[in-house]
């Protein structure tokens, strides 16, 4: 599990967990562990209880989520088992359409989302972000929309890794209207 989380420590062993019907295995994370710039980072991306929760939700599929609580875990089991997914989704069903038939790992990215969170995390001794008002109240903002997506598949092949991104026009263009806006000040 380790590999595939952000950057931190954890808290003994992952344990057991059951949650409305919902078995998963949880993993703390060690704040104390970590330097205070990396755990005020981390506990504004995934709260003051962040933890890295894994389910097996059938033969073929393992789910993950890295938050505060057990909502997201609980919420993508569910809807792995009532089939409402991101297959049904139009930008993500345009997205897989451009991307080999059975990719081993399919990577999506929301970049209003992203840069919603990241102009609050983005803050060096030489860069800062002008947070909107908006976003100096909310402790972790979230985009009002959902945004363009960037889309990454890989392929593993007998000795070969192929990865493939994709980005529409569209969503291109939607892109670089948001890097535009954003208001950044350099030291």
């Amino acid at each position: 599990m380790p590999s595939l989380t952000p950057i931190g420590g954890y808290y003994g062993r992952p344990t057991a967990m059951e949650k409305d019907g919902v078995k998963f295995d949880e993993l703390k994370f060690d704040f104390s562990a970590m330097d205070e710039d990396t755990r005020e980072k981390m506990t504004m991306t995934y709260g003051r209880d962040g933890a890295l929760r894994q389910a097996v939700a059938d033969r073929q599929h393992l789910v993950y989520a890295i938050s505060d609580n057990t909502t997201a875990i609980c919420d993508m089991m569910k809807s792995m088992a009532n089939r409402e997914n991101l297959a049904r989704n139009r930008q993500v069903r345009a997205i897989m359409a451009q991307f080999p038939t059975h990719p081993n790992v399919v990577v999506l990215i929301d970049v209003s989302q992203l840069c919603s969170a990241g102009r609050l995390l983005l803050v060096t001794d030489d860069v800062e972000f002008v947070a909107s008002s908006k976003d100096r109240a909310l402790s972790r903002p979230v985009a009002e929309a959902p945004g363009p997506l960037i889309g990454w598949a890989g392929v593993v092949q007998s000795h070969t890794f192929t990865g493939q991104l994709y980005v529409s026009v569209d969503d291109a263009a939607r892109m670089g209207q948001m890097i535009g806006s954003l208001r950044v000040s350099i030291h």
